[in-house]
C-alpha cells in the first residue's frame, strides 16, 4: 500500500523489521512528530519523498544494501543533525536533503559518483563537506544557499559542476577545483560574496557558463602559471581577466 503513514502527525517512533525490503513513496512523509526510525538492514528500495518533512527526525543511518538515496527522501527534515552515508552508496538523488538545516557536516564516501540537483540545497547549518575522489559530477544547485559553508575542495575526479552549484554561499571564503574539471555551469558561484580565493588546477580552461563568478568579492582566481593567458582569452573567462593570476 502506498503512503501507509503519510501525515501521521502523532507518530513519534517506529521500528521496521529487517525483513522489509521496500519503503514506498511518501510512506512517512509529513510525520512531523517522528523523531526515531530504524531503517531495515535488508532495505533495497527507499521510495521518493519517503521521509519528507519529518521535521523532528534527528538521525539516520542507512543500510549498506542501498546504493542510492532517492529523490526528496529527506527533504525538509530540518531537525536531521546526524547522517551516516554507507560506503556502498553511489548516488544521492535530486533534493535528497533539501532544507536539512541542522546538518553540520557531510562525509561523501568513496563509492559515491553523483550528487543530484539541489541535493543539499539550503542546508544552512552545513559547515564542512568532504567529497570523495570518485565523484564525477556535482549537479546544479547541489550546495546552493549553504550559507555557513566556509570552504570546499572539489576533487580531481569531478569533470562537471552544474549551474548555481555553490551560489549564495555567503560564508564561503575558499574554493579549490581539481585538475579534471571540464565544465563549470552558469552562476556556479554567483553571490558567494565573501570568497577570498578560487584555485583551479586544470591546465586547460573548462567551459564556463555565464556569470559563474559574478558578485564573488572580486577575489583572485588562481590557475596554473603556464595557463594564465589561455584562461584570460577563453570564452566567458575573459570577463574575469583582471582577476586571473598564477598559482603561487
Amino acid at each position: 500500500e502506498a503512503e501507509p503513514f503519510y501525515g501521521c502527525c502523532s507518530l513519534a517512533a517506529i521500528a521496521l523489521p529487517d525483513t522489509i525490503e521496500k519503503i514506498d513513496d511518501k510512506a512517512f512523509c509529513r510525520c512531523v512528530s517522528l523523531s526515531s526510525v530504524h531503517i531495515p538492514r535488508g532495505l533495497t528500495e527507499l521510495g521518493e519523498a519517503a521521509f519528507m518533512d519529518c521535521k523532528r527526525l534527528h538521525s539516520v543511518s542507512l543500510p549498506t544494501t542501498r546504493k542510492r538515496i532517492d529523490d526528496r527522501a529527506f527533504e525538509g527534515c530540518s531537525g536531521l543533525a546526524e547522517l551516516s552515508i554507507p560506503v556502498t552508496m553511489t548516488e544521492i538523488g535530486v533534493r535528497a536533503f533539501y532544507g536539512c538545516t541542522s546538518l553540520e557536516d557531510i562525509n561523501i564516501p568513496n563509492s559515491l559518483t553523483t550528487l543530484g540537483d539541489d541535493a543539499f540545497y539550503g542546508c544552512t547549518g552545513l559547515t564542512s563537506i568532504v567529497i570523495s575522489g570518485n565523484v564525477t559530477a556535482i549537479d546544479q544547485e547541489a550546495f546552493a544557499y549553504c550559507s555557513n559553508l566556509t570552504s570546499i575542495t572539489i576533487p580531481n575526479s569531478v569533470t562537471s559542476i552544474g549551474a548555481s552549484v555553490l551560489s549564495t554561499c555567503t560564508g564561503l571564503t575558499e574554493v579549490v577545483i581539481g585538475s579534471g574539471i571540464t565544465n563549470i555551469g552558469q552562476l556556479a558561484f554567483y553571490l558567494s560574496s565573501h570568497l577570498a580565493s578560487v584555485t583551479i588546477i586544470a591546465t586547460t580552461p573548462p567551459t564556463l557558463g555565464s556569470m559563474a563568478f559574478d558578485s564573488t568579492n572580486n577575489c583572485p582566481i588562481y590557475v596554473p602559471c603556464n595557463s594564465v593567458d589561455t584562461y584570460k582569452a577563453a570564452t566567458n573567462w575573459s570577463s574575469y581577466a583582471s582577476r586571473i593570476q598564477a598559482i603561487q
